[in-house]
């Protein structure tokens, strides 16, 4: 449980966890109904200027008003920053990459299971019969997805533990299910951002000309966190572990991740972080090893104990 003391970030628009708002019936006149969760958080990272801090903000009210112009509704309040928003046409949900949402079992006295995990008996996980990606970082995605759908709170991404263990138990009090990772054992593990090859081709072609290759790096990281155009990726395979910090059913969440496709393992300690795996090392051999979450560990991890004692 996470204690009451204490986001591959990849833009604004980013599916994360489902609040109570979102735990209305899914089929709507028998339409199914695709949800995204909108966040303002990152909006502006990375800006060196104010006019490139209101550029982002413009960009993304662009993109929210496109959004509404397709009949995408907000479903509730705003809260947190966080936003839900829904829509019954396949078509726009696929298009802008929304998730449908599952229809809810109704209990004897008229209230729904939805996503409260401490009311719901689980049955075994079965991974879903459509193949996985081929490279870590999808591999992951995929697995984010699923463990936000089975109702963990999953927190990817961020600048260390101590943030995201404070973020969890400020956002999400009741949170039974937990998994999370920062930037920091996103970029051990994979390594640092690098440029889209579209990005990584315009910056070789000035690589003769300093001041001209100068020029062009800046703009590289004046367009980070560009929704339409991604100017930076994360390095597609596992170099080295990553681990993830949890809290509750870890047995369940390793179950996801191997169903897509990544090699996690756990050794059953609540105190232990999962691991995941690369494949193989630049050796051949695939490195084992347990972290322990009590204190300081690979990657910038520590425990949630630790963490929600910070100052």
């Amino acid at each position: 449980m996470v204690s009451n003391d204490a986001s591959d970030t990849v833009g604004a628009v980013n599916p994360t966890v489902r609040g109570e708002a979102a735990q209305e019936d899914s089929m709507e006149g028998g339409k199914q109904t695709f949800e995204l969760t909108w966040r303002a958080k990152w909006l502006a990272d990375g800006a060196k200027a104010i006019e490139q801090m209101a550029k982002a903000l413009e960009s993304e009210a662009t993109r929210l008003r496109e959004l509404a112009a397709t009949g995408i509704e907000l479903a509730d309040v705003v809260e947190d920053d966080y936003a839900s928003l829904t829509t019954n046409d396949p078509e726009v949900a696929a298009k802008y990459e929304f998730e449908p949402v599952d229809e809810e079992e109704e209990e004897e006295d008229g209230t729904t299971q939805g996503y409260d995990t401490k009311l719901v008996e689980k049955p075994p996980y079965v991974t879903p019969e459509t193949p996985h990606d081929v490279i870590d970082i999808a591999r992951l995605r995929v697995a984010i997805q699923r463990l936000r759908d089975d109702g963990y709170v999953v927190m990817d991404g961020g600048c260390c533990p101590s943030c995201n263990w404070a973020d969890i138990n400020n956002l999400y009090p009741d949170a039974v299910n937990v998994v999370q990772f920062n930037d920091q054992c996103l970029e051990a593990a994979f390594g640092a951002m690098e440029p889209t090859p579209e990005w990584r081709g315009y910056l070789e072609a000035a690589e003769d000309n300093e001041d001209d290759g100068e020029r062009r790096s800046d703009e590289w990281l004046n367009h980070w966190g560009d929704d339409e155009h991604p100017a930076e990726q994360r390095p597609g395979m596992l170099s080295y572990s990553l681990w993830i910090q949890h809290a509750g059913d870890a047995a369940r969440a390793v179950e996801i991740m191997r169903g897509a496709g990544l090699d996690a393992v756990w050794d059953g300690d609540e105190d232990t972080a999962i691991e995941v795996r690369p494949r193989a090392g630049a050796d051949g051999v695939i490195s084992h090893g347990a972290v322990d979450l009590a204190g300081e560990t690979e990657a910038g991890a520590v425990s949630h104990e630790a963490a929600s004692s910070a100052p």
